[in-house]
């Protein structure tokens, strides 16, 4: 399903990002403003993008099985 929210380039890349966090080994996050802009920030925040996203949640669900410790926080994704 398209996401109405972001374009799937937004949503692709917010998905490689996270991978690189993971795959590092190290603790980061993905901060939703470096995704969207001021206006589109301000009444959307991870958890709308989450459910919204078949992809990003796809993805997060799989990165949680292998082990990934993910939390999707209001602002951010964090992983640990």
């Amino acid at each position: 399903m398209e996401n109405a929210l972001i374009s799937k380039a937004t949503e692709n890349k917010i998905i490689s990002d996270l991978q690189k966090i993971i795959e590092s080994g190290k603790k980061g996050k993905v901060m939703l403003a470096d995704y969207v802009g001021a206006n589109q920030g301000a009444c959307m925040d991870f958890a709308v993008l989450y459910e919204a996203s078949d992809d990003l949640r796809y993805f997060i669900k799989e990165q949680q099985v292998k082990g990934a410790k993910i939390d999707i926080q209001e602002d951010s994704i964090l992983v640990e």
